[in-house]
């Protein structure tokens, strides 16, 4: 029973990074069943569902939100805590 509820997190948190917002039940489900089976070898249950068609379906592909290259900079840098001060147009800006 808790193999199968941490196999369901991982494969939804998997899901919500790499494919869309709200995968359904199904595609939580395939993966992780894909997990237990690989027995929770992340790298080939990652491989696997990189090639997977879920990744390459059209409600996928068009849920993907693509970051321009100053959200995925600051995204980054909230992502490791930098806390820093930053100066624009002589106003301070903490973030």
């Amino acid at each position: 029973k808790r193999y199968s509820e941490i196999a369901d997190f991982l494969a939804w948190r998997l899901l919500k990074y790499y494919v869309k917002d709200e995968p359904t039940k199904e595609e939580i489900q395939n993966l992780s069943s894909v997990i237990v089976v690989n027995n929770f070898d992340m790298f080939a249950s990652t491989k696997y569902l990189l090639a997977s068609d879920i990744m390459y379906s059209d409600s996928a592909m068009n849920t993907i939100y693509y970051k321009n290259p100053l959200e995925l900079t600051i995204g980054t840098l909230k992502l490791l805590h930098y806390n820093h001060r930053i100066i624009m147009k002589g106003e301070y800006y903490d973030w």
